[in-house]
This record gives structure tokens, sequence and C-alpha cells, in this order.
């Protein structure tokens, strides 16, 4: 209740905990076979050391958990994540968490190397389903879904989307 209140400026600063990657931590990032971890390989996340429990995309430590859907661009303006849970709840970026999902980055400016994310520790079995809305965006705004299983990309689709426009959703069974 109390965040559907605040204007949407005021939530990013309340969704995004603004813990930097830092590079210079000294922790080693690359995995077994050498790709870097979070990523395997994303060149943004060459010099990024993240958290546990977070993966790097496009050189924004976002959670991670078991389940994560990262919607990124590279426009200015204003894309929004679209998760809908197998229980039938929602999360974007006036209902940042439900059924154990978490809104962690709510981008509201665009730019490069934009992400919005949205992440499950534990993910309930069932089939969730994901959508763009481009709330406030430019005709010709590509955009690309990740979807990832424990840190590991297994999913999605690039689009384009004009103004107003909401992508086709698709769907992950977990």
């Amino acid at each position: 209740m109390f965040l559907a209140q605040l204007p949407r400026l005021a939530l990013l600063t309340l969704l995004v905990p603004l813990t930097a990657c830092d590079p210079t931590d000294g922790k080693d990032d690359t995995g077994a076979d050498g790709s870097l971890t979070g990523e395997g390989g994303d060149e943004a996340c060459a010099d990024v050391t993240c958290a546990d429990g977070e993966d790097c995309v496009e050189g924004i430590c976002v959670g991670s958990g078991a389940l994560r859907f990262s919607l990124i661009w590279d426009a200015s303006g204003d894309l929004d994540l679209y998760v809908t849970t197998p229980e039938g709840s929602t999360i974007y970026y006036s209902a940042p968490s439900a059924d154990g999902g978490e809104l962690d980055i709510d981008n509201t400016t665009g730019g490069e190397g934009s992400v919005e994310n949205v992440f499950f520790e534990t993910p309930a079995s069932g089939e969730y389903s994901v959508y763009v809305d481009c709330y406030s965006c430019s005709d010709g705004t590509d955009y690309t879904i990740e979807i990832a299983e424990n840190g590991n990309p297994v999913g999605g689709e690039s689009g384009t989307l004009n103004s107003g426009d909401e992508s086709t959703p698709i769907t992950h069974a977990y």
C-alpha cells in the first residue's frame, strides 16, 4: 500500500540498494571453464565481482536466487519488466514483491546498459509469464529478456517496442 502511493522515481531509490559491484575486491569471478561467473562471459561484467546471491548483468550486480528474469536495453526511456508467478501474482514496479520474488532493480531512465531484474530465492514450481511494457520509450527500442536458473542463462528473447507497446508474453516452466 505504501509503495503504491510513492512516485515512480522514489520507488527507484527504495528498490535499488545501490550495493556497488566491486571490481577491486580481489575476488576471482571466473568459473572453472574460464567463463565469467554470473553472466557466463558478459563483457560488461569482465571486471565486476558481485556478492554471494548476485549475478552480474550488463555490469550491474542484481539478485540471482534460483530463478532470475532480467530485462536489458540500451536506449533512453523507461521499459518495465512484468513477471507473473505460477500463483497468479504479478511483480512489477507497483508491486515489487510477491510469492517469494522481488524486483530489486527498477530503472526509470534507461540509457546504455539498462537493467530491470526480478529474482526468486526459492521459486515455486510451475509456469512463469514475462513481458515488457514500453512505459515511456521511443519507437524502435530494442530489448532482451534473459531467464537464468542458478546463475546460468536458460532462455529468453529479444524484440523491439514502440511507444506504448507491450511485448508478447513468454513463458518459462520451472
